[in-house]
């Protein structure tokens, strides 16, 4: 497990944040191997300007405060 620094942009606001990061097994999609990334960390969405309660086809939704995020990145080698 890795710990990455970096710049968070949501909604047009910027915060540094440091995510913990797993390098997973080799994947084979699309017959390209290259090392997969993920991480799962929380944010506070208000800090992002993101206060409001979504609104879908008429239906309020009610959103948590802190909100999990979880993304998963495979890295492939260039095309040749």
């Amino acid at each position: 497990m890795l710990s990455v620094t970096g710049d968070l942009t949501i909604h047009g606001i910027t915060h540094e944040v440091t995510v913990p990061v797993s390098i997973d097994a080799l994947t084979s999609s699309s017959r390209r191997p290259g090392p997969a990334f993920s991480t799962t960390f929380q944010i506070d969405r208000t800090e992002f300007g993101l206060n409001g309660s979504p609104k879908f086809s008429g239906f309020n939704i009610s959103v948590a405060k802190n909100v999990q995020i979880h993304l998963a990145i495979v890295a492939a080698p260039p095309r040749p």
